[in-house]
């Protein structure tokens, strides 16, 4: 699989989400081939291998980072305030991806992006 396949699966390790045009959850189970239908589709909406496709796989890939790095941070009890940590990323039918933050649990607050 490719590095679709791989941000799909680092968006859920992390307890994000990735949705669709029409407003579907894409990241779905654990399954090897909801991370293969994920390449398909950002295949199939962007264009194999097109610049846009590059940047919504990186755009995703970083806030899966940071949504695994903040939510460890969260966990130290000298962090204040505890931040968003789940990342939610939305796919336009023109493949462009908007990361927007939620909170995990109720200790988390907005900090600014």
């Amino acid at each position: 699989m490719g590095d679709a396949a791989d941000v799909c699966r680092a968006m859920r390790d992390a307890g994000c989400s990735i949705i669709g045009p029409a407003g579907e959850t894409l990241t779905g189970s654990a399954a090897a081939n909801v991370n293969a239908s994920f390449e398909t589709f950002l295949d199939n909406l962007c264009g194999k291998g097109s610049s846009d496709q590059s940047d919504v796989i990186r755009e995703i890939k970083q806030a899966a980072a940071d949504a695994a790095w903040t939510a460890e941070a969260n966990k130290l009890g000298t962090t204040n305030p505890k931040c968003y940590s789940k990342a939610i990323a939305t796919i336009s039918r023109k493949c462009q991806v908007t990361i927007t933050w939620q909170a995990r649990d109720a200790n988390e607050e907005y900090c600014g992006r």
